[in-house]
């Protein structure tokens, strides 16, 4: 079973566009293997990020035997404070020009119930975790014509001032 869907249109070349490499946080199911997908169908080598080995090293398999790409897994719980440095460190030295912030998390069941660590660890992953994501790798990001940022919660007006008016910010 296939994991990408190829439009029958022409499908764009991202990295002439934006460089090499592309950053999926949240990438082992749902929509971020989706996104991991989308982005090897037009060319762009990989760094998936999440905290289940396992389902990564899945999506990893397909994307090359079905797309070519590089790809490589960096297993991290973006509740820890401590990814953005690690994820920084996974990245150094690659020709980044894409990131996609598409991790989330939910406590299941009544709010009101819901266990205050699962209160705090959504927001760690949900509000804490893009920005610091941000942080971490804008700086490999500055110099560079293009750029896209794609997440649900990155501050749209902000990250252009922090990149300059080339990069490009998808919300």
């Amino acid at each position: 079973m296939s994991i990408g869907w190829r439009s029958p249109r022409r499908v764009r070349s991202l990295p002439n566009a934006y460089g090499g490499w592309a950053v999926v946080a949240g990438a082992s199911e749902g929509l971020g293997s989706a996104f991991a997908a989308q982005l090897a169908v037009r060319g762009m080598d990989l760094v998936l990020v999440a905290r289940r080995p396992q389902l990564l090293a899945e999506l990893k398999e397909q994307l090359i035997a079905e797309y070519g790409v590089e790809v490589r897994c960096v297993v991290l719980d973006l509740a820890d404070p401590a990814f953005a440095e690690a994820l920084a460190d996974a990245v150094a030295g690659l020709d980044l020009g894409i990131v996609v912030y598409n991790a989330a998390f939910t406590p299941v069941g009544p709010f009101l119930e819901a266990p205050d660590e699962e209160i705090s660890q959504a927001v760690d992953v949900n509000v804490r975790g893009p920005l610091l994501a941000l942080r971490a790798l804008v700086p490999g990001l500055v110099n560079r014509i293009t750029a896209v940022l794609m997440g649900r919660l990155l501050p749209r007006k902000a990250a252009i001032r922090l990149i300059g008016r080339n990069t490009r910010h998808l919300t």
